[in-house]
């Protein structure tokens, strides 16, 4: 259950040398920033290769939406991620994409 812990503070923001210290304080885990380094970057892999998956070549329905999220870049801000969910032919949802954005839900 470590790596599950990991990726979720580290999806929620904290930095390696934050996940290392609360899973030393709340769980008495010693695991080093290294470890924890390597088990985030096993999920840029998947990452990496979900976004060069092929796409279909027709979606029927496709939406487009934000969620304003705090987003720590240097500072804390609240920014929108816009996602593009389609359904494909067969009636199945598929993420065609997820970005970062700067402006508002408009932009």
């Amino acid at each position: 259950g470590v790596d599950e812990m990991v990726i979720s503070l580290s999806a929620k923001g904290l930095t390696t040398g934050e996940v290392q210290a609360h899973l030393a304080e709340v769980y008495g885990a010693e695991v080093s920033r290294q470890t924890i380094s390597t088990i985030t970057d096993k999920v840029l892999d998947g990452m990496a290769e979900w976004q060069n998956r092929p796409l279909d070549a027709v979606y029927p329905v496709v939406f487009i939406d934000a969620i304003h999220v705090k987003i720590r870049d240097g500072a804390v801000a609240n920014r929108p991620i816009y996602v593009a969910l389609a359904v494909t032919v067969e009636g199945r949802r598929d993420i065609l994409g997820l970005w970062a954005g700067d402006g508002g839900e408009g932009a």
